[in-house]
């Protein structure tokens, strides 16, 4: 809440999971979430003075308008028509138009070229563009080729405005060509006049110098760029397209009201001491970004936001450094995950990267360490609060790193704060403990502590050197080991990954025969999963077999053994249950957790290698076990046996070669917590090992654009009377052709 009077009301704000009131009033700032901070500062918004939009009247005598068109500009010969405008400029006319076009001449999207710069000048105070579009001319036109470094010309805008002329000038109603991707400035602004740039779309690229102030309405455009002193006011701001930043403050003023962007880049530059004011941002990120882009950056300047969000089509698109706030050479981050989540990016309620000034008096006294402690893997400080009485908080740096904040304090000054990712720095209370965690055994580490006040006065630096110790505590024993599957070839057997103190190096796998290993394997501890299979495929029918899986950790460190008895059975299995989770790779990504949840838009997938289909004969009965809260008729689960599902156009009936096994038709239960069991018949199964993929989609009766199911598991088996699994074939077959295509059509799939 930003300046807003409140009346008639017991209270103005209550907050009820913190319990917080304010009274009726004026309530000049408030947020239920504290604010992003990076550095020491205000905790506050900048709450610029805003300037309203310009209220430039009409002209109305219509003899003062000038028809660029009446002038030799001819938005349908591919001929520059910046001399025709410019004559029309010139013609003493109040108001600039681009006539519409109409019927035919409309189809062909008639567009004017501007090949030379346009200065508005003499009685112009209003450019209506009509909606028109209109493309860079070749004789100034300026594009990046490959490898080159971003520029815009500033001697080559399309606009810039002559000292003498109306105080006020509105440019408005242009759309840019689509297609065209122009380097050249839409307007220079230069000169002690007031600029209003409203509904436009392709406005990109504009300089403000000053003194003039620039105004934004409803605008669309790649960058904008802003020079110390100027002054920016933007309503409805959207920057797409790329650039070194969408939007460069470079030491200037500039109040934004719904800021939206796209495309890949960084957003917002604010730098050498100016100040940038968000209140709503949508940052819409729909391409890939790479690893070293940031959103915003801030650099010895004040920005804040209020009400902001990234957008991301996925999460490995979104920016990996939201906020980047540099000041006198410290570069500090937040990371994405370090707010709420938000559409695969990231939430940003409340950002205040506002430098406060500090105030004359004597800084605080050179902070105090009371205590200091070290495990194997963390460092804990903890400074005295009776030596410190009027000190607000410490900032607590490490020599030789970039701090980066990838878990925010709770609050400004956090109580207490306890930070766990590598590599992180906080600000904490005397008193407090300030820890940081994940690092390395019998290392030394040094840390900077500088105390300051509510003033923002900084006392001189105290520097703390701290070693690790040495690590000997083992990791912890895994409480999950089962058997998966026990065939008369080969025992399957899983485990669940544990945790160390410090880091897991790897897991030793021993199957004991008496006081001696038969068998031992390693797996290392980054390729374990959530879930990890071993196969011993090393088994004699029918003998007993103790397993042990023992964890291990980079000093050595070994835990208790996990143990495991099994006997190998001397016949073949008579099922094979296939659990969701241990899915080999999706085909199509499921929406939601891969191998459980599928989110059908147009299908998805799951592909398994290697299953066993029956040795001795192949099992032709497959039960799944799902649940749905959302599956509508028709929605089926496909098994095919062989090839690979292909992906052409979205559609989901590609299948790449293929035997037709069967389908389920899935139907809602009500809630994933709720089970079903549904068994088919299978037809032309082959024996031993094969590829089986399962593809969700929609059958013909599905009116539904999208469907969910939670499967957990699918069981295959063998029908032991003939009679019984031809009759239940029959009987399904004509089940699935009133609820999909013929079975016919299914043997036959199409695709490459």
């Amino acid at each position: 809440m930003l300046r807003t009077e409140v009346s008639g009301y017991r209270e103005a704000i209550r907050h009820t999971p913190s319990g917080e009131t304010v009274a009726v009033g004026k309530v000049n700032e408030w947020s239920n979430d504290p604010p992003a901070m990076l550095h020491p500062g205000t905790g506050r918004l900048l709450q610029l003075p805003v300037k309203e939009l310009p209220d430039i009247p009409w002209e109305n005598d219509f003899s003062k308008w000038a028809d660029v068109t009446a002038f030799g500009a001819n938005p349908h010969d591919e001929e520059d028509d910046a001399p025709a405008i410019q004559k029309a400029i010139d013609s003493g006319a109040t108001v600039i138009y681009f006539p519409q076009a109409y019927g035919e001449a409309k189809k062909k999207k008639p567009t004017y070229i501007f090949g030379s710069t346009m200065v508005l000048r003499g009685n112009v105070n209003r450019v209506f563009g009509n909606e028109q579009f209109f493309k860079v001319g070749d004789t100034i036109l300026v594009v990046n080729k490959d490898g080159e470094p971003f520029s815009i010309p500033e001697d080559k805008p399309l606009f810039r405005l002559d000292p003498q002329g109306p105080k006020q000038v509105i440019i408005e109603r242009f759309a840019k060509h689509l297609g065209q991707h122009y380097n050249n400035p839409f307007l220079v602004l230069d000169v002690n006049r007031d600029v209003l740039i409203s509904s436009s779309s392709g406005i990109g690229n504009v300089i403000q110098k000053g003194p003039g102030v620039l105004y934004a309405d409803d605008i669309v455009g790649p960058a904008w760029k802003i020079r110390k002193g100027a002054e920016v006011y933007a309503w409805q701001f959207n920057l797409e397209g790329d650039a070194d930043y969408k939007f460069d403050n470079d030491g200037g003023t500039v109040w934004c009201l719904g800021l939206k962007t796209e495309h890949m880049g960084p957003t917002i530059l604010t730098r050498n001491g100016g100040k940038t004011e968000v209140l709503g941002a949508h940052l819409y990120t729909c391409v890939p970004m790479g690893v070293e882009k940031g959103q915003i950056f801030v650099e010895d300047a004040s920005f804040a936001m209020a009400a902001g969000a990234e957008y991301a089509w996925t999460r490995s698109w979104a920016t990996r450094e939201l906020l980047i706030d540099t000041r006198q050479g410290q570069r500090r981050s937040l990371q994405t995950g370090a707010t709420h989540p938000r559409s695969g990016g990231s939430m940003l309620p409340f950002v205040s990267l506002v430098m406060a000034e500090p105030a004359p008096g004597a800084p605080p006294a050179k902070p105090t360490l009371s205590k200091k402690e070290a495990t194997a893997e963390s460092v804990t400080l903890i400074f005295d609060k009776s030596a410190s009485p009027n000190v607000l908080g410490f900032e607590i740096s490490r020599l030789g790193e970039m701090p980066s904040f990838k878990q925010p304090p709770s609050k400004r000054l956090a109580e207490p704060l306890t930070l766990k990712e590598g590599n992180v720095r906080g600000l904490v209370k005397p008193g407090h403990a300030f820890t940081e965690s994940k690092l390395t055994p019998e290392t030394e580490y040094q840390f900077s502590v500088v105390a300051f006040d509510s003033a923002n006065r900084r006392s001189e630096p105290l520097q703390v050197t701290i070693k690790t110790v040495q690590d000997t505590e083992p990791p912890t024993k895994l409480a999950d080991f089962w058997s998966y599957q026990i065939f008369d070839t080969e025992a399957q057997l899983r485990f669940k990954p544990t945790t160390d103190n410090v880091a897991l190096s790897h897991y030793l796998i021993l199957r004991k025969e008496g006081d001696n290993n038969s068998r031992e394997d390693r797996i290392e501890a980054k390729d374990v999963g959530t879930v990890k299979t071993w196969v011993d495929d090393k088994v004699v029918k029918g003998a007993k077999y103790l397993y042990q899986v023992v964890a291990v950790d980079a000093a050595g460190n070994k835990s208790q053994p996990a143990e495991l008895a099994i006997e190998i059975p001397t016949q073949p299995p008579s099922e094979r249950i296939l659990e969701m989770e241990n899915f080999d790779r999706a085909v199509s990504p499921p929406k939601k957790a891969p191998g459980h949840i599928f989110g059908v838009l147009a299908w998805s997938g799951l592909q398994f290698d290697d299953v066993p289909m029956g040795t001795q004969k192949p099992f032709n009965r497959a039960t799944l076990r799902y649940s749905a809260n959302d599956v509508q008729g028709g929605t089926m689960l496909d098994l095919y046996i062989g090839g690979e599902l292909v992906e052409t156009e979205r559609r989901w009936t590609d299948v790449n070669a293929g035997t037709y096994l069967g389908s389920f038709h899935l139907a809602s239960t009500g809630t994933f917590d709720k089970f079903k069991e549904i068994s088919i018949p299978l037809q032309n199964v082959p024996t031993g090992a094969q590829t089986l993929t399962l593809r969700v989609r929609r059958g013909k009766n599905n009116n539904a654009f999208n469907a969910v199911a939670n499967m957990d598991k699918l069981v295959f088996s063998s029908y032991e009377d003939p009679a019984a699994h031809a009759k239940a074939l029959a009987e399904h077959l004509e089940k699935l052709k009133e609820l999909d295509v013929p079975e016919g059509e299914k043997q036959q799939p199409k695709g490459k």
